[in-house]
C-alpha cells in the first residue's frame, strides 16, 4: 500500500479515507491485501491454518484406600477405577485422574487424598425437640428454616421453634447452630 503526501489543507475540508474489512481466509502464510483504493481500502486477510488441536477424549479416575497419609504415587500398587472402601486400617482414600487425549496420549494428575476415615461417632437424632442438650447461642436456640416445595427454595424464614411448612407440616430442612 502506497503512502501519498498530499497538500496541506484546511481542517475539515476534503474527503475522509475509509477502511473496510473484506475477506478472511486460511492459507499457508499470513498476508493482508487491499482490493479497494488508496482512499477507500478494503483489506483482505489470509491467515495460516494451525495444526489440528488435541482434545480430551475421556477422564478416568483412579482410587486407592491406603494406610499411608503421604508418599502414595501412581506407581503404588492397588489402584482401581471405582472408589474403594476406607477402613480403620486403610483410612486414606487417594485419587488421581488419567486424561486420555484425542491423539491417544495420556496425561495424569498427581495422587491426592480425597477422603479420610473417621471413627464411629455417637448416634444422631432427627428429633430436635427430643434433644437433651439443645444447642444455644446467648441463651436462645438459633434455627434456620426453609420450606422446600417442588425442588425450589421458597418462603425462607427464621425461627426459634421446630420448623414447619406453611401448611403446618414438619419442615423439610433445618440447621441448628450453637456454641454452648
Amino acid at each position: 500500500m502506497a503512502i501519498y503526501k498530499g497538500e496541506q489543507c484546511l481542517a475539515g475540508v476534503g474527503k475522509n479515507a475509509t477502511i473496510k474489512i473484506g475477506t478472511a481466509k486460511t492459507g499457508t502464510s499470513a498476508a493482508v491485501t487491499n482490493s479497494g483504493t488508496d482512499t477507500d481500502a478494503i483489506l483482505n486477510f489470509t491467515l495460516p491454518k494451525g495444526d489440528q488441536g488435541v482434545g480430551i477424549s475421556s477422564v478416568i479416575p483412579h482410587y486407592l484406600a491406603s494406610s499411608k497419609s503421604q508418599g502414595v504415587t501412581r506407581s503404588t500398587t492397588g489402584w482401581a477405577t471405582s472408589a474403594q472402601v476406607m477402613t480403620s486400617t486403610n483410612k486414606y482414600l487417594w485419587c488421581y485422574h488419567e486424561f486420555v487425549l484425542s491423539n491417544n496420549n495420556h496425561l495424569y494428575t498427581n495422587a491426592t487424598v480425597i477422603g479420610v476415615y473417621g471413627d464411629k461417632g455417637d448416634p444422631g437424632t432427627t428429633d430436635y425437640n427430643g434433644l437433651q442438650n439443645k444447642p444455644v447461642v446467648n441463651g436462645a436456640v438459633t434455627a434456620y428454616q426453609s420450606d422446600i416445595m417442588k425442588s425450589q427454595l421458597r418462603n425462607v424464614t427464621f425461627s426459634t421453634e421446630e420448623p414447619k411448612t406453611t401448611d403446618g407440616k414438619p419442615g423439610d430442612m433445618w440447621v441448628v447452630y450453637g456454641d454452648e
